[in-house]
């Protein structure tokens, strides 16, 4: 297994005066992915963990798409990938159910679901209760399946 090199505090100063931010780690600016840091410079992404390495937007362009922005541009939402395919029925909103993934059209914590259909209630019975379709009850089992991976 490769590890990666963390930058130094050296490095990091030297990246608070090259961008003029005082306080770099709570830019708004800022963007992360797998364990390195990003900030949105140049009409690019600079890769802060990579000496400034401008990375391609393209790499991050379905990932953005799946955020929700406030007006002074902080992430409040956020719909995870289940699937490929997967349109945004899965939510982690922090004003909502403490930040947990939930069903995005009733609000439903998926480990709520999933607590149920593990105490053995019917995809059938959750779904009716909640006022969910099956399909919706199946997402929030992939999604805290794939959590649990």
């Amino acid at each position: 297994m490769m590890l990666k090199s963390k930058p130094c505090a050296a490095h990091w100063t030297m990246l608070k005066k090259e961008f003029a931010i005082k306080r770099l780690l709570l830019h708004r600016d800022l963007l992360t992915n797998a364990g390195e840091l990003f900030l949105e410079r140049y009409g690019a992404l600079v890769n802060l963990t990579k000496s400034g390495q401008i990375e391609m937007r393209e790499m991050f362009k379905e990932h953005l798409k799946r955020m929700v922005w406030n007006k002074d541009r902080w992430p409040i939402r956020l719909y995870p990938f289940i699937d490929y395919d997967a349109q945004k029925e899965i939510a982690i909103d922090p004003q909502i159910s403490f930040g947990k993934p939930i069903i995005a059209r009733k609000s439903i914590s998926t480990s709520a679901i999933i607590s149920r259909i593990d105490a053995g209630e019917t995809i059938e019975f959750v779904a009716d209760d909640y006022g969910l379709n099956r399909e919706e009850v199946h997402l929030a089992m992939r999604y805290e399946k794939r959590l649990a991976a």
